[in-house]
C-alpha cells in the first residue's frame, strides 16, 4: 500500500510541475508585447483544457478528504477475555501485543494516507489558482472575436460560466476545509502579534477601534442629539449662532456616515499591517463600500430635502422618510452589486462572471425606476397639476392618473418636473452672483411698474404706531438688532487687554455711510463694556471745525477741566481715570476747504498722545473716511480699522421679519402678484417667490444699507388693519431726477454728501463760491427735493441718499 501512495505521490508531483510549467510558459510568452494573438488564443484554450482536468482532480481530491479512511480495520473474531482463552496466558499476550503492533501500524497508515491526501489537494489547489491567474492574464490578449465569443452568452460563454461557478463550488469548499482550524490557531497568532514590536502597536490600534465601533453603536445616536444641541445653545454672537447652525444644518446630517467612513478607513490600514490574505482584502473591499454606500445615502437624501423645499415649504417628516426610502433602495442594489464584484474579483479574478455583471449592472435600474415611479406616481403628476394646469399634458394627467394608460403620460411628466427643478437650481446657483442679482431685481422691477400703471394709486397711510416704531431711526430693542457687527469682538478683546494689561491697543476707527449701523454697533459695544470700566457714548450733533470748538466741547461732555486747545485736553485726560470713549459722527469735524482740518488734525494729536490711558473708538462716514486718508497720510493713526459693508440679502430678509413680528403684523405679497397667479397654482410657492423677489429689490435699491432698507420698506406698506400690511412698490427718486443739474450744483451736492451735511457758513470756503452763490446753489437742490434744511443746514434726505449717491458716482465724483 506504500508503494502505491508513493507511485500516487510521484504522478501527482509529475502533473503538477506539468501544469505548473504551462502556467509559466504562459506568463513568459505574455511579457511579449508582440504576441500574435492567434498564440494567445490557443494558449487560453491550453489552459482551459489544464484546468478542466485539474478541477475534476481538484473536485475528487475534495471528495476524498471528506471519506473515512479505506485502510481496513483490525479486529479479531474471538473475545480474549472468555475463560478459555485466559487459561492459556502466554499464547494470549502474544495475540494481544501483535494486535495492538497492527493497529499502531494502521493508525500510523491512516494518518499518512490523511498526509498524502491533504497534500494532495493542497497542491491541486495551488494548480487550478495558477492555471486560472494564467488564463485571466491572457484574455485581455486574446482576439477581439475569440475574447467575445468567451465573454459572451454563446456556447462558449455560458459553458465558461459554468466552470467559474464549479471553480467558486471548490474554492468555497477548500476555504471552509482550511479554515476549520482558525479559533484554535487565534490565540497563538495573538501572542505572536503581540509579542512583535512592529505589529504590538497596530494591535493596540485595533482594539481601540473596536472598542470606539462599540461605544458608538451603544451611544452615537445620544452623541449626536447632544451635539445638535450644543450648536443650539452655543453662547456666542447672533451672527456666530447663525452661521454655526447653517453649517450644522449642512454637516449635522452626514457626521454619522462621515464617522464611520473615518473608522472604516483607519480600521482597514490596521488590518492591512496585521494581516495577510483573500479574507482580509476581501472585508476591506466590503467595508469601505458600506461605508461609501452609508455616506451616499446621508448625502443623497440631504440633497433631495434640499432640492424639495422652498423658502416657505419645507419638507415635513413623512416626505422626508419617503425619499429616504427610495434612495435607501437605490443604494442597497449598488451596495449588492459592488460586493459581489468585490468576492468575485478575490476569489474568481476579473473573469466572465465578473465583467458580467459589471457590464450589465446597469440592467438594474429598469426595476429600480419603475418601482420608484409606481412609489412617486400620485405625487409626479400632483405637483405637474400644481406647476403647470394649464400644461399639455395638463388634460390627460387629469383624465388618466389613476387608469392604466396614466403610465404612458408618468415619463414625460417627470421629465419636464425635472427639467423645471433644474432650471430653479441654475437659477438659485446664478443668483449668487451679484449683478444677475441686480438685473433679476430691475426687472422684477419693470413689471411691477407695469403691473401698478394700470392700478389706481394708493394714498399714503399713517403706520399703526407699533409698526412706526419698530421700522423708524431711533433707539431700538436689542432683541430686534440683526448682529452684523464685525470686529466687535475683536475691540472687546482688545479692550480686555488694554484694561488688564495697560498697553496701548488703540484707537480704533468704525467706518460706514450713512444707515449701515454705526451708531447701532456702537451701542452694542457700550452695551457689552466691563461694568467696572469708566466709558463714555459721545456724538457731533452739530459741526465742529476748529481746535477750540472740539477740545471745548470734548471737555464739557467729559466732565474734564475746561480745555480750550489739545495741549490742555490731553493733560486733563492723563491726569484724569482709565476710560474708553466712543465718539460718534467723527467726520463732522472735517472740512474739505482751507483750514478745514483744524480739528481733526487736533483729534489725531489727542488720540496719539493719550492711547494709552484712553481707549478711542470713533466713528465715520465712508465717503469723509477716504478723503481724511487722503488728507492725514498717516495710516498709523488708528490701531484697528472695521469697515461696515452692505448687508446680504439673508441678512436684511431677518432684520424686516424681525420687526414685523415685533409689531404683530403681517406682511401681504398678493398685490405684487401676477394678476392671472394670485389666486391660481402653486399660490404659497409663488407668494414665497413674490417675497424673495420684492426684498431682492429692496436689497438692490438700498445697496445692503440696513437703513435705507427700512425706510424704504415702511414706504412699501400700506395698512388693512392692525395686523395686516400690503405690500406695494415703494416710490423713490431716480438718478435720472437729477441729470438736469449743472456743474457748479453737482459739486455742490458732492459736498453736501461728502460732509454728510453743509452749513451756509461752511459752505463758501467748500465750495468756492460766494455766499450768495452758495445759497443759490444749495437752494436749487433742496428745490429739486434731494436737499432738506434744518437751521443753516442742509442734508440729503434718507429716500433721495441712494439716487445721489448713484448720480455722483455716474458722474465720477464719488467713488467705491
Amino acid at each position: 500500500m506504500e508503494a502505491a501512495d508513493a507511485d500516487r505521490r510521484a504522478a501527482l508531483l509529475d502533473a503538477s510541475a506539468a501544469r505548473l510549467e504551462l502556467a509559466h510558459a504562459v506568463h513568459t510568452r505574455l511579457a511579449d508585447s508582440a504576441l500574435p494573438a492567434s498564440e494567445a488564443d490557443g494558449l487560453y484554450d491550453q489552459l482551459v483544457d489544464a484546468l478542466v482536468v485539474a478541477r475534476a482532480r481538484f473536485g475528487e481530491a475534495l471528495d476524498v478528504l471528506q471519506r473515512p479512511p479505506e485502510v481496513p480495520a483490525v479486529e479479531t473474531s474471538i473475545d480474549l477475555e472468555a475463560g478459555a482463552y485466559r487459561a492459556l496466558p502466554v499464547a494470549r499476550d502474544a495475540l494481544v501485543q501483535a494486535l495492538d503492533a497492527a493497529r499502531a501500524a494502521r493508525a500510523r497508515l491512516v494518518e499518512h494516507r490523511a498526509r498524502l491526501q491533504a497534500t494532495t489537494a493542497e497542491t491541486l489547489a495551488r494548480d487550478v489558482k495558477a492555471l486560472n491567474e494564467a488564463r485571466l492574464a491572457v484574455l485581455p490578449r486574446m482576439s477581439a472575436g475569440r475574447r467575445e465569443a468567451v465573454m459572451g452568452f454563446g456556447r462558449e460563454g455560458l459553458q465558461q460560466l459554468a466552470r467559474e461557478l464549479d471553480h467558486l463550488r471548490l474554492a468555497a469548499r477548500w476555504y471552509l476545509r482550511t479554515r476549520r482550524d482558525l479559533p484554535a490557531r487565534a490565540p497563538g497568532w495573538l501572542l505572536e502579534v503581540l509579542g512583535r514590536a512592529s505589529t504590538r502597536w497596530a494591535a493596540v490600534e485595533l482594539v481601540v477601534l473596536l472598542l470606539a465601533a462599540l461605544l458608538l453603536l451603544l451611544r452615537g445616536r445620544r452623541a449626536w442629539t447632544r451635539l445638535g444641541g450644543m450648536v443650539e445653545a452655543w453662547a456666542g454672537s447672533r451672527t456666530d449662532r447663525a452661521w454655526a447652525r447653517r453649517l450644522w444644518y449642512h454637516v449635522g446630517p452626514l457626521t454619522p456616515a462621515l464617522a464611520l467612513l473615518a473608522w472604516v478607513t483607519l480600521t482597514t490600514s490596521v488590518l492591512d499591517t496585521l494581516l495577510r490574505g483573500p479574507e482580509v482584502v476581501a472585508i476591506d473591499g466590503l467595508l469601505s463600500t458600506y461605508a461609501l454606500y452609508k455616506l451616499f445615502i446621508a448625502v443623497t437624501h440631504h440633497l433631495l430635502l434640499l432640492a424639495a423645499s422652498s423658502p416657505g415649504a419645507p419638507v415635513d417628516q413623512t416626505m422626508s422618510a419617503r425619499l429616504l426610502r427610495t434612495v435607501r433602495v437605490t443604494g442597497r442594489y449598488v451596495f449588492a452589486v459592488r460586493g459581489f464584484l468585490i468576492v468575485a474579483d478575490v476569489v474568481l479574478g476579473r473573469g466572465y462572471l465578473f465583467t458580467v455583471v459589471q457590464e450589465f449592472a446597469w440592467l438594474g435600474a429598469f426595476p429600480i425606476a419603475w418601482w420608484t415611479l409606481r412609489h412617486w406616481k400620485g405625487d409626479i403628476f400632483q405637483a405637474y397639476l400644481r406647476r403647470s394646469p394649464a400644461g399639455w399634458l395638463a388634460d390627460r394627467v387629469r383624465r388618466n392618473h389613476d387608469r392604466l394608460v396614466g403610465w404612458i403620460w408618468i415619463l414625460p411628466t417627470a421629465a419636464l418636473l425635472a427639467a423645471g427643478a433644474l432650471a430653479e437650481g441654475a437659477v438659485r446657483m446664478a443668483l449668487r452672483a451679484g449683478r444677475i442679482r441686480r438685473a433679476l431685481a430691475y426687472l422684477f422691477r419693470r413689471r411691477l411698474e407695469r403691473q401698478a400703471a394700470s392700478q389706481a394709486v394708493e394714498p399714503d397711510v399713517p403706520l399703526p404706531p407699533a409698526l412706526a416704531e419698530v421700522l423708524g431711526r431711533g433707539p431700538i430693542d436689542p432683541a430686534l438688532r440683526v448682529d452684523r457687527l464685525p470686529g466687535l469682538d475683536a475691540t472687546l478683546r482688545a479692550i480686555e487687554a488694554w484694561q488688564r494689561e495697560g498697553a496701548g491697543a488703540g484707537p480704533v476707527a468704525l467706518v460706514g455711510e450713512r444707515g449701515i449701523g454705526k451708531s447701532t454697533w456702537l451701542t452694542a459695544l457700550e452695551e457689552r463694556l466691563p461694568a467696572d470700566l469708566v466709558a463714555h457714548r459721545l456724538a457731533l450733533g452739530t459741526p465742529r471745525i476748529s481746535e477750540e470748538a472740539l477740545c471745548a466741547w470734548l471737555a464739557d461732555s467729559l466732565g474734564l477741566a475746561a480745555a480750550t486747545d489739545a495741549g490742555g485736553l490731553i493733560d486733563a485726560l492723563l491726569d484724569g481715570p482709565r476710560r474708553v470713549v466712543l465718539l460718534d459722527d467723527a467726520h463732522l469735524m472735517l472740512r474739505r476747504a482751507h483750514g478745514g482740518a483744524g480739528a481733526i488734525e487736533a483729534l489725531v494729536q489727542i488720540l496719539r498722545r493719550t492711547g494709552r490711558h484712553v481707549f478711542w473708538v470713533t466713528a465715520f462716514g465712508r465717503f469723509s473716511w477716504s478723503y481724511l486718508r487722503f488728507l492725514l497720510r498717516q495710516p498709523d493713526v488708528f490701531r484697528q480699522t472695521h469697515r461696515l459693508e452692505g448687508w446680504s440679502e439673508d441678512a436684511l430678509a431677518e432684520l424686516i421679519d424681525r420687526r414685523m413680528q415685533a409689531a404683530g403684523v403681517t406682511a401681504d405679497y398678493v398685490p405684487l402678484m401676477p394678476e392671472g397667479v394670485a389666486h391660481g397654482y402653486d399660490h404659497e410657492g409663488e407668494l414665497a417667490r413674490t417675497r424673495e423677489r420684492f426684498l431682492r429689490l429692496l436689497w438692490d435699491y438700498a445697496d445692503g444699507v440696513p437703513g435705507t432698507a427700512l425706510h424704504f420698506w415702511a414706504a412699501s406698506l400700506r395698512p388693512v388693519s392692525d395686523t395686516v400690511a400690503r405690500v406695494r412698490l415703494f416710490r423713490d427718486p431716480s438718478p435720472d431726477d437729477l441729470e438736469g443739474l449743472g456743474d457748479d450744483a453737482r459739486f455742490a451736492l458732492y459736498a453736501v454728501v461728502l460732509h454728510d451735511q453743509l452749513s451756509l457758513a461752511d459752505a463758501p470756503p467748500v465750495l468756492g463760491a460766494p455766499p450768495a452763490r452758495c445759497l443759490a446753489l444749495l437752494e436749487q437742490l433742496r428745490a429739486v427735493g434731494c436737499l432738506a434744511r434744518q437751521d443753516d443746514r442742509y442734508r440729503v434726505p434718507l429716500h433721495w441718499y441712494r439716487a445721489a449717491v448713484r448720480f455722483l458716482r455716474r458722474k465720477h465724483l464719488l467713488y467705491g
